[in-house]
């Protein structure tokens, strides 16, 4: 088995720890030997039954180990990048984690560090670069690309010909037009309808308008 460090030790990092854990009730894999994080209140406590065993600067002591990171936050989609370049070891360390009942295309690309939660879909020749989080039953259709560094919320829906920027936080429930372009350090929030091409340094909302009527009304479509 090979020994794997998760990057943060929040709610994601529990995830991850889930998703390992069903890798190995298949095939014994990974070897979790702990997290990083720096909040260094939290240095030799217990999290999941996981020692936090350093801060993120202490990643150097691990010459052997492979990394994960469940690092990210929408009001900084830059952040996750961030954490990346403190790891002073190449891409070829971050090992890339996918739920066994994800489906991924055998054409479609994936790169190093990526965890992919359950019940997605990786489409035909469709791209993930590297350090990116793909939540719980998102879809990327085929031939659309998903930069570095970018986090893509639940229940996401990327149709063909999407082309995502890098360190890009995408909230849950997002839907996107096909055949646009998001550029890089951008922020999609909350079951955002995306029927536009996004620029870089971009924050991005666009909701439905919600209507309220009274149950016994018997034209609620009328606005």
């Amino acid at each position: 088995m090979k020994d794997l460090i998760i990057l943060g030790a929040g709610g994601a990092a529990f995830e991850i720890v889930e998703i390992v854990n069903c890798i190995n009730a298949l095939k014994p894999e990974w070897n979790i030997i702990g997290y990083l994080d720096d909040n260094k209140q939290l240095i030799n406590t217990k999290k999941f039954n996981i020692t936090i065993i350093g801060t993120i600067s202490d990643a150097d002591k691990f010459h052997d180990a492979f990394f994960i990171s469940s690092i990210g936050h929408p009001d900084r989609p830059e952040l996750r990048k961030e954490i990346r370049d403190r790891i002073p070891f190449a891409d070829e360390r971050f090992a890339t984690i996918i739920h066994p009942n994800t489906v991924v295309y055998d054409s479609a690309n994936i790169g190093y560090g990526c965890v992919i939660y359950n019940h997605c879909t990786i489409s035909s020749k469709a791209k993930v670069g590297n350090d990116v989080l793909i939540a719980y039953g998102s879809i990327l259709g085929h031939e659309s690309t998903i930069g570095d560094s970018t986090i893509v919320g639940a229940s996401v829906t990327i149709p063909s010909d999407v082309h995502i920027g890098n360190s890009v936080y995408i909230g849950p429930g997002v839907i996107f037009k096909n055949e646009i372009i998001i550029g890089n350090n951008v922020l999609i929030g909350i079951g955002s309808i995306v029927i536009e091409s996004v620029g870089n340094d971009k924050k991005y909302m666009c909701h439905i308008r919600p209507f309220t009527f009274p149950l016994d009304d018997k034209t609620p479509y009328k606005f």
